[in-house]
């Protein structure tokens, strides 16, 4: 009986950091150039849906993201990521499916290159729950990156100058 109770602990706690990785393994990269070039801001997180987050993602051109939230209520059940010229997921906006592949190419053709202050996930509407502000804890500096541990949400963003 108690090497039962043992494999259905350990089976559980697997599980757990199973999800807990499955949980943070999305990421976004902001390019400071179009087509995915250039300077690049990394932001290693998957989106919580209809948080809104406010973080320095540099001057983007272009933008891919991957393992973020796919289902929604929006055209054909699917969820979308926009991003805004605004803090606080405020002024124009722009929103892409999150199936998309390498896309947006060119933020200038859909008038917010080098302008995004913030952006979100929309799951169930445009609709803001929570704001996430910059809630940086410390900064390390190691070679060409810039790490940016983010205590509140335990995400990660960095910067990186290499193509």
């Amino acid at each position: 009986m108690s090497s039962r109770i043992v494999v259905v602990v350990v089976f559980a706690l697997m599980l757990s950091n199973y999800c807990a990785n499955a949980q943070n393994d999305g990421e976004l990269i902001f390019w400071g150039d179009k087509n995915f070039k250039g300077e690049k801001w990394h932001f290693h997180r998957t989106l919580e849906p209809q948080f809104c987050y406010n973080d320095n993602v540099g001057k983007p051109s272009s933008i891919t993201w991957k393992n973020q939230l796919k289902h929604g209520k929006f055209r054909g059940n699917r969820a979308k990521i926009a991003f805004y010229t605004a803090h606080d997921c405020k002024g124009f906006r722009r929103a892409w499916f999150t199936t998309e592949k390498d896309f947006p190419r060119n933020l200038a053709l859909d008038r917010i290159d080098n302008k995004i202050k913030s952006f979100m996930l929309w799951q169930n509407s445009d609709h803001i729950s929570v704001i996430v502000r910059d809630a940086r804890a410390r900064m390390l500096r190691t070679g060409e990156y810039s790490v940016h541990r983010l205590t509140t949400l335990g995400y990660l963003i960095y910067h990186s100058s290499s193509n």
